[in-house]
């Protein structure tokens, strides 16, 4: 397999992994304005009985409360962890191939009196090479008689990019914004062919900028360590102007033997001076694949997560992609960051009865008053 082959089917791979939930989280608020949180993973056998760990998002001790449920229905167990004989009990009882399948799932429950309090205590897991997620909080409460006003906000950063090639070079700032995160909606309009051939060419954009990036780290390593290379067959500042004649990304994007940077390289040239770029398990070109691979995992592999909010009485406005009932719902993951913050709010509006009874009382109480006449 080819090396930039290589490079794409692990973004693809990554991009596929960003498509697929890896767990759920809920937030809610209260209206006094205590919250709580509970991420729910999907479990297998050790973890139910408590050989292992669940993976959930965030760090967990044991100030979180667990508990477990099957994944159809609503009611929550707390006996957890499960007994060899509980589990095995489940098992006789339901279908293997709904158990393996994932029906079983651990929740994990931490309240907090404050969304204050949840910002400091609530951490994301870091994880090696992937982006470190640290939104910042907002809460806001206000009491107008017959209605109390909520706002809620998590920002996520925009993630640094640590590409030679900018994005803008290949994708218009709203093309860029709606393949990474669906906004603004540029597809409004076409027709189902039109926005097939469309998004086709956004795609190949897309490849196109991960290609180029990869080429021009590729001819960069070459640059610095030209030293290496025994009769150099031109200067380093004339091979890398002649870089997208001799690799163009056409011929990096097809599957043959082609696609072969080093056989690209000396072939050009009439050469094998390049070879000593890639000889060896330790080669500069071998790292320098390693690190693109890292740069592409810190840049896109956090794995998407179903967020969920609810809010104190009827949502007025929200950031929302899907709302159903009082729930709205958010996909977090770090290829919506990409091109700017990725903001999860809603604002919503609870109606305070004892206002409307008290004003209620009050109003009869002046009518009553300015209709009484006292006898004389």
């Amino acid at each position: 397999m080819k090396t930039t082959l290589k490079i794409m089917l692990f973004f693809v791979i990554l991009l596929l992994a960003a498509c697929k939930q890896s767990s759920e989280m809920l937030t809610v608020i209260n209206s006094d304005g205590s919250c709580y949180r509970e991420i729910t993973v999907n479990a297998d056998s050790s973890m139910m009985v408590g050989k292992t760990q669940p993976a959930f998002v965030a760090e967990t001790d044991s100030s979180w409360t667990l508990s477990w449920k099957y994944s159809n229905e609503d009611a929550i167990h707390t006996d957890f962890p499960l007994t060899a004989q509980k589990y095995d009990s489940i098992i006789r009882n339901h279908k293997r191939d709904t158990i393996n399948g994932g029906s079983l799932q651990i929740i994990a429950r931490k309240d907090f009196s404050s969304v204050k309090e949840m910002s400091e205590k609530f951490h994301y897991v870091k994880q090696e090479n992937k982006p470190d997620l640290n939104p910042e909080y907002y809460f806001e409460k206000k009491f107008r008689w017959f209605y109390t006003y909520y706002t809620y906000r998590e920002t996520y950063k925009k993630l640094l990019l640590n590409f030679p090639v900018p994005l803008e070079k290949y994708l218009k700032e709203e093309e860029a914004n709606y393949w990474f995160n669906g906004s603004p909606d540029i597809t409004k309009g076409m027709t189902g062919m039109e926005a097939r051939d469309y998004l086709g060419d956004l795609e190949n954009n897309f490849n196109n900028w991960l290609l180029d990036n990869y080429r021009t780290r590729t001819f960069d390593e070459i640059v610095k360590n030209y030293g290496k290379m025994k009769n150099p067959p031109v200067t380093k500042e004339k091979l890398f102007s002649l870089m997208d004649t001799i690799v163009p990304l056409g011929k990096l994007s097809v599957d043959d033997d082609k696609n072969d940077l080093e056989k690209m390289l000396n072939e050009y040239f009439k050469t094998n001076a390049f070879s000593v770029f890639w000889n060896g398990k330790d080669s500069i070109m071998k790292k320098t694949e390693d690190n693109f691979s890292e740069t592409l995992g810190a840049t896109l592999g956090f794995d998407n997560l179903q967020y969920k909010l609810r809010m104190p009485g009827k949502t007025l406005k929200t950031t929302a992609s899907v709302a159903g009932g009082d729930t709205l719902e958010w996909k977090i993951s770090s290829n919506r960051m990409i091109t700017g913050d990725y903001v999860i709010e809603a604002q919503s509006r609870k109606t305070n009865t004892w206002a409307f009874i008290l004003t209620a009382v009050i109003i009869c109480i002046a009518i009553g008053s300015f209709a009484y006449k006292p006898r004389k």
